[in-house]
């Protein structure tokens, strides 16, 4: 189970790092992001976003989270994902390769064999995202913290410095999400916005934050707008 959740949950950690903004200017109708002559269309992002989500639901303690905030942070992740490819280089960073053994894939999300094509092809292109916001990302940062301090410092630091080099990247080169993403805000990383507006137990209002909700929160949402059980997981005793 820690496996199949840990893109949504560390790499969105990762993107909570980042502090770049977004420009003024909409990508083309259909574009979810856009950054450096590379896009993703928002059918894919929404694809990925409901196969993923539909596997979340049948996990037993699974993390539940606002669909919204999922589709706008895989979009990010994309784009940190791009940048990740373009500066390494600079860094001598080896990039994971872009064929990815299936049985990878499978065994990773703990896939069955006869899984249908489109479902496959969205846990494929998640694991790509992940292996450039992993090992990758990591490594930019260390490289960074040594050319800086001298020191490669531990892995928090090295993930906070390496997604400092992607933020400036992105920001040099005009990343933009589809409006009905929400805005980024680049102090907290979630994102604002009426479409991202839903009724959260009778509380929710235009503009709330939804990657900022409880786990009780989430799982309150209606099912459309859930990502996860409904049913949320208990706390542990001191948590």
């Amino acid at each position: 189970m820690r496996r199949r959740t840990s893109l949504v949950t560390a790499v969105a950690a990762t993107a909570l790092l980042a502090g770049c903004g977004l420009t003024d200017d909409a990508p083309e109708p259909g574009v979810a992001a856009s950054v450096d002559g590379e896009s993703v269309q928002l059918s894919r992002v929404d694809d990925t976003v409901a196969a993923f989500c539909e596997l979340l639901s049948t996990e037993e303690g699974a993390p539940v989270y606002a669909r919204a905030s999922v589709r706008s942070q895989l979009a990010w992740n994309w784009a940190q994902a791009v940048a990740v490819e373009r500066v390494a280089g600079e860094y001598g960073v080896d990039l994971p390769s872009d064929a990815i053994d299936p049985g990878v894939v499978k065994r990773s999300w703990r896939l069955d064999d006869d899984v249908d094509d489109d479902t496959f092809d969205a846990f494929e292109w998640l694991t790509a995202i992940q292996l450039r916001l992993s090992d990758p990302l990591l490594a930019i940062g260390s490289k960074e913290l040594l050319a800086q301090t001298g020191q490669a410092g531990n892995q928090d630091a090295a993930l906070s410095a390496g997604t400092q080099v992607v933020d400036t990247w992105l920001a040099e080169h005009d990343v933009t999400l589809n409006p009905t993403l929400g805005t980024r805000d680049a102090k907290t990383g979630g994102f604002l916005g009426d479409d991202l507006s839903v009724a959260v137990s009778g509380a929710a209002r235009a503009g709330s934050d939804l990657t900022r909700l409880t786990i009780e929160q989430a799982a309150a949402l209606p099912a459309t707008a859930r990502c996860g059980a409904a049913s949320a997981p208990q706390a542990q005793p001191g948590a």
